[in-house]
C-alpha cells in the first residue's frame, strides 16, 4: 500500500519560526551590544550562548515533534486500513495496480533471481523484450508458462474476453480465434528474441500448458525464497489490462503457496499435458 506523503504539520510552523526568529533576533542583538558597550563582553557571550541554545532547541523540537506526529499519523492510517481491509498486511498485500507494472517487475530484479511468468499470453510485454534481455544478462532466471493456443481453455479463454476495445476489431463470434492468433503471435515474437539473447538458453525455459489458467501471477524468487509478486484476474478484459495486486512475503502469507503452485504446475508441462518451447 503506497502512504500518503506528510508534511510538516501547519501547528507547529508558528512555535518554529517564533523560536527560529528568537534565536536570530537574541545574537544580533548580542552582537550589536557587544560593539557598543564591549567592557561587557562576557554578557554578551552569555546572550550569543542563549540564542544559538534557543535555535538548537528549537530544531530539536521540531525535529522530534515531527517524527512523533507521522508515527501517530502512520499508526492512525494503518488501523483506519485495518478496519477498511482485515488482514491486509497478513497476507503480505502491498497496494493495488490498475494495470500490470511491467517496468518495475523487471528493473527491481537482482542477479541470481528468479521470476515466474503464469499468464494466458501478454502482447504488450513485447515491447518489454529489451528489459528482459538486460534482466537476462545480469544473471536473471527466468521461467515462463504460456497457453497452448490450440487448447480447448483457449477458445474458452478467448470466449471470455468481450471487452468493448476487441469487439471494435473483431466481431464476437472471431474473438477466441483472434486471441489464438494473439497468443501464436506473441510466442513467436518472444521466442525469436530468446533465441537471441546469448545467455537465454541456460537462464530462461519456456512452457506450455493445456490446463486450466488459474489466475495471472508473476512472482520473484531471491535466494530460494519468494521475495514478491503481482497477480491479476482474468475477466472479459485482456488480464493485462485488469487491476492487479501486488504482494510481498511476509510469514503465513500467499505468496509460499502461489509459488508452490507455480512449479508443481511447471513439472506437470511435459506431453501429453504441456511442452517445453525453450530451450529445444
Amino acid at each position: 500500500m503506497a502512504r500518503p506523503k506528510l508534511g510538516a504539520p501547519k501547528n507547529i510552523l508558528i512555535p518554529v519560526s517564533v523560536g527560529t526568529a528568537s534565536s536570530i533576533l537574541l545574537y544580533l542583538l548580542a552582537e550589536w551590544a557587544r560593539v557598543k558597550w564591549p567592557q561587557a563582553d562576557s554578557w554578551w557571550n552569555a546572550l550569543d550562548t542563549l540564542a544559538i541554545a534557543v535555535f538548537v532547541g528549537v530544531i530539536i523540537a521540531s525535529v522530534d515533534h515531527y517524527v512523533v506526529i507521522r508515527h501517530a499519523a502512520e499508526q492512525i492510517e494503518e488501523r483506519l486500513i485495518d478496519g477498511m481491509m482485515p488482514g491486509y498486511r497478513d497476507a503480505g498485500l502491498r497496494r493495488f495496480r490498475k494495470e500490470l507494472p511491467v517496468d518495475e517487475m523487471f528493473s527491481g530484479l537482482e542477479e541470481g533471481d528468479e521470476l515466474l511468468w503464469l499468464d494466458t499470453c501478454h502482447p504488450p510485454m513485447i515491447m518489454q523484450l529489451d528489459d528482459l534481455q538486460k534482466a537476462v544478462s545480469k544473471g536473471v532466471r527466468f521461467r515462463m508458462l504460456v497457453i497452448d493456443p490450440e487448447s480447448e481453455n483457449a477458445y474458452f479463454r478467448g470466449e471470455e474476453i468481450t471487452s468493448e476495445d476487441t469487439e471494435r476489431t473483431v466481431s464476437y463470434s472471431d474473438i477466441p480465434y483472434y486471441f489464438k492468433d494473439e497468443a501464436m503471435a506473441f510466442q513467436r515474437h518472444l521466442l525469436t528474441r530468446l533465441r537471441a539473447i546469448s545467455k537465454a538458453r541456460q537462464l530462461c525455459e519456456v512452457r506450455q500448458y493445456k490446463d486450466l489458467p488459474s489466475l495471472p501471477m508473476y512472482l520473484v524468487v531471491r535466494k530460494g525464497k519468494p521475495l514478491s509478486g503481482i497477480t491479476g484476474m482474468f475477466l472479459e478484459q485482456p488480464s493485462y489490462k485488469t487491476w492487479h495486486l501486488q504482494w510481498t512475503q511476509v510469514d503465513g502469507g500467499p505468496l509460499d503457496s502461489m509459488v508452490r503452485f507455480f512449479n508443481e504446475k511447471w513439472n506437470r508441462q511435459v506431453p501429453p499435458r504441456g511442452k517445453t518451447l525453450f530451450p529445444v
